[in-house]
């Protein structure tokens, strides 16, 4: 439980969880601190240590929290900042658990497919070309000029423009990023030039579109399934989440 776990401290929950830390009258160290200690290190920081190198970390650094909190009275932030990091803590604990005790069978990630399948059509595709200028004002000549062209013409220009040409290939439509993706999907056309695209005052981009490709049919269950699962964990835990918070109080 990072560093407060180095202190001994009595936690009582009401409404809100309440901490009060003290110093140690003496200081201790079990294995169930160093193993603590062990765990923290590597799921944090991918460190490993062993264990008389752990047993020695908790011990001098419970040695030190004691003596700051002995010489040093926490200040509100202080007491407020390990709060807030204990309760992350009992949080992610408590969502772990939800997730372990409510298990999605595949029979009911199949049950949600069928009555939603058509959130699983498969995407259009779009096969594309960009022109890139490191000046907006050459993107919007160039695109004046290959409007209405073909691709070949293109290529040849934009030698005298020095724009690099990238060949992007096919894609699907939900990986390209707006707002480029919303011209795609409006126009759903091939063999054109979009207007371009102004990135910042020394950058510009021109696309041009040689294939686009209409989704057909349904992905398969298979493909889709953990995706399901994962969105019904999330859905489940919401409305518990919902409840609780109603069971508290909290808007």
């Amino acid at each position: 439980m990072k560093n407060f776990a180095l202190l001994f401290f009595v936690a009582t929950l009401s409404f809100a969880l309440q901490v009060d830390i003290h110093p140690d009258n003496k200081i201790t160290v079990t294995n169930q601190d160093k193993d603590a200690l062990k765990s923290f290190l590597a799921k944090f920081y991918r460190f490993h240590i062993r264990d008389q190198g752990a047993l020695n970390l908790v011990k001098g650094n419970r040695v030190l929290a004691n003596e700051y909190v002995k010489s040093h009275q926490l200040s509100k932030a202080d007491k407020t900042y390990i709060t807030i990091q204990i309760e992350q803590y009992l949080a992610d604990k408590f969502v772990q658990d939800f997730q372990r005790r409510n298990t999605i069978s595949d029979k009911v990630a199949l049950s949600y497919y069928l009555d939603h399948k058509d959130d699983f059509k498969k995407s259009d595709q779009v096969d594309t070309v960009l022109f890139v200028f490191n000046d907006p004002e050459k993107a919007v000549d160039f695109y004046t000029q290959v409007k209405g062209k073909d691709l070949s013409y293109a290529q040849n220009l934009a030698k005298e423009y020095n724009a690099t040409i990238k060949d992007i290939g096919y894609k699907k439509i939900d990986e390209v990023k707006y707002p480029t993706r919303a011209f795609l999907e409006k126009n759903k056309k091939s063999n054109y030039f979009l207007p371009p695209i102004i990135l910042n005052t020394s950058s510009a981009d021109v696309l041009y579109v040689r294939s686009y490709k209409k989704g057909n049919g349904y992905k398969p269950f298979k493909e889709v399934k953990e995706d399901i699962i994962k969105l019904l964990r999330k859905k489940t835990f919401l409305k518990e989440r919902d409840k609780l918070l109603k069971k508290y109080g909290v808007k």
